[in-house]
């Protein structure tokens, strides 16, 4: 069955160029209190966020490329939901603190700016879940408690999908563009956890290989439907990123070559103007 919440999570090629695509910046000190959760609430009030139907170019941009300013197409949920994949393996892995500060990222980097444009479609608000799991994690919860948390998010979040916009394209094109913008972000991610000796970067480009791989698997019927040209090149590029993934925590061979990665990644970019 198709996942109708990529429609919140849809950019066209090249939207990534206007956004910055770094790595969450994890030396914060991340304070678990309603201190933070009000903090993350006055940003959004102050932001003001867009409603639907707003153009604003060359706003500024948050966690990932995000910007409030492109709305109704920039990637919502889908870099939310890799920030959940990210963690909760993370935590699998030992990584207690980096997981804990991955699931509180969202809340002022994406979910903040955010905020009245979801509240506009009926989304209810996410922010106190993110919290409830970085505090959880903090904690040191089971694994299986983690995974059970870090489940019921992504479902939320598929929930909030389906009171995303139409744009007018089809499901198949949608989810491919979906699988198209995180395997860029996963390539970026990539070029700069090699480029720095910081665990932040590769955990980032983690999670947006493992939701690329997520939503290709659980729309591969409609993007073979509506894109069938581009699947050889979506799994080609996937199984780059899987070997250059190979693991959430940190230690990995980073051995590829990064530019084999973006290449790939350009090639299925290049594949979507087609559909678009």
């Amino acid at each position: 069955m198709k996942t109708t919440y990529l429609k919140w999570t849809t950019l066209g090629v090249g939207a990534l160029a206007l956004g910055s695509l770094t790595a969450c910046d994890q030396t914060e000190n991340l304070e678990l209190s309603d201190s933070t959760e009000n903090a993350s609430l006055e940003a959004a009030a102050e932001t003001g966020g867009l409603r639907q139907g707003e153009s604003g170019e060359g706003g500024e941009s948050g966690e990932g490329g995000i910007d409030a300013q492109r709305a109704a197409t920039d990637a919502v949920v889908a870099v939310a939901e890799a920030h959940i994949r990210a963690a909760k393996d993370a935590y699998a892995a030992g990584e207690k603190d980096a997981a804990t500060e991955m699931f509180g990222h969202p809340v002022s980097e994406v979910l903040a700016e955010m905020e009245d444009v979801l509240a506009a479609q009926g989304v209810g608000d996410l922010t106190q879940m993110f919290l409830d799991a970085s505090d959880a994690a903090y904690q040191g919860v089971s694994a299986e408690d983690l995974e059970a948390r870090a489940t019921a998010m992504i479902a939320a979040l598929a929930n909030a999908g389906t009171k995303a916009p139409n744009d007018g394209r089809s499901d198949g094109v949608i989810a491919v563009s979906v699988v198209a913008d995180q395997i860029e972000r996963a390539a970026n991610m990539y070029q700069e956890a090699k480029s720095s000796d910081r665990y932040e970067p590769y955990l980032d480009g983690y999670g947006f290989y493992k939701t690329a791989a997520a939503a290709d698997a659980a729309n591969r019927t409609v993007i073979t439907d509506d894109a069938e040209a581009l699947v050889d090149t979506v799994e080609s590029a996937l199984s780059l990123l899987e070997e250059a993934y190979p693991q959430a925590g940190p230690g990995g061979p980073l051995d590829k070559n990064p530019a084999q990665l973006t290449a790939a990644s350009s090639k299925l970019q290049l594949a979507l103007t087609s559909l678009e």
